[in-house]
Formats: C-alpha cells, sequence, structure tokens
C-alpha cells in the first residue's frame, strides 16, 4: 500500500508506504524516534486514534508507521534491529538519566539519549 504526497503546484513530492503496525502508540513514537535519527522520514498515521482505544475497536485505533518509498530499504532493516534487539531480552539502563529501559528500545524513553549498543 503506497499513498502519493503533491505540492501545491500538483507536483508529485514523494510516495509513502506503509512500513509497520505499531501495538502501541509508544511502539510506534520510539520507532519513529529510532529511524528519524538515522535520517529515515517516518509518518504516523492514526496517532490521534490511539487515545480513544477502548471506545473504539482496536483495529481502528492502531498506529501504522509510513515511510518515504525511496528510504523503505533503510526503514525495514533498522526495525529488523529493533525486533532482533527485542528478541534478546536485554534490558539496558541509560548512562544520562539511570532510567531502565526495555530490549527494543535505541533511545531511552526518558531523556532520548542513545542506547550504549
Amino acid at each position: 500500500m503506497s499513498t502519493t504526497v503533491y505540492t501545491k503546484q500538483n507536483q508529485r513530492k514523494n510516495v509513502m508506504q506503509k512500513l509497520y503496525t505499531a501495538i502501541s502508540l509508544l511502539e510506534a513514537n520510539t520507532l519513529q524516534s529510532m529511524m528519524r535519527a538515522q535520517g529515515v522520514e517516518v509518518f504516523l498515521k492514526g496517532e490521534a486514534l490511539a487515545g480513544a482505544l477502548g471506545e473504539l475497536p482496536a483495529t481502528v485505533a492502531q498506529v501504522e508507521l509510513w515511510v518515504n518509498q525511496k528510504q523503505r530499504a533503510l526503514a525495514e532493516q533498522l526495525l529488523d534491529e529493533y525486533h532482533q534487539a527485542d528478541q534478546s531480552g536485554v534490558h539496558w539502563s541509560c548512562r544520562s538519566c539511570g532510567e531502565e529501559n526495555p530490549p527494543g528500545f535505541q533511545l531511552c524513553w526518558q531523556c532520548q539519549t542513545e542506547s550504549p549498543s
């Protein structure tokens, strides 16, 4: 699935493609921050609906990550690294604020400092 974004002059700007459906708004924001730190343009679709979870069906309130078609390969690589790190089960402590972070987090959720690995 892809969406083409046009400028006011009706010129094709870029093509965004759905990359991933996050399990939560927290995961979506974590992935967005991680990818943006690597220069990947990421757009969250459904972010505003995530707060209505419980009032709306879960499938309606899902948050999707969309990326520029030209950056899809890098985004997929980063997503794979995220899932591999998540499988390792190794929590890490932030060297800046001391907060404990789950395995898949590349940035501290508290202060956005990069993970030591």
